[in-house]
């Protein structure tokens, strides 16, 4: 009975049937895809955006301690 139904169904496709959801399959693939890589864009947008301030901070930091550094030799020397 299942083999009848089987037949009967694999009768009725064409190759307009199948080109069709041929392309339907890529189109969902293809959207999936360019979803989850617009999601990683934004997650490395933020990490670089996070990188520059860590760097910008760190430069701060460095120039701070250079500056109590330089105060620090100044006053041994008097």
């Amino acid at each position: 009975m299942i083999q009848l139904v089987i037949f009967l169904f694999l009768q009725h496709i064409t190759i307009y049937t199948v080109i069709f959801f041929g392309i339907l399959g890529f189109l969902i693939g293809f959207f999936i895809r360019s979803q989850g890589l617009a999601k990683e864009k934004k997650k490395l947008r933020n990490l670089q955006n996070e990188a520059d301030i860590n760097k910008a901070r760190i430069e701060s930091l460095e120039k701070k301690a250079n500056e109590l550094k330089n105060n620090n030799s100044g006053d041994r020397n008097k």
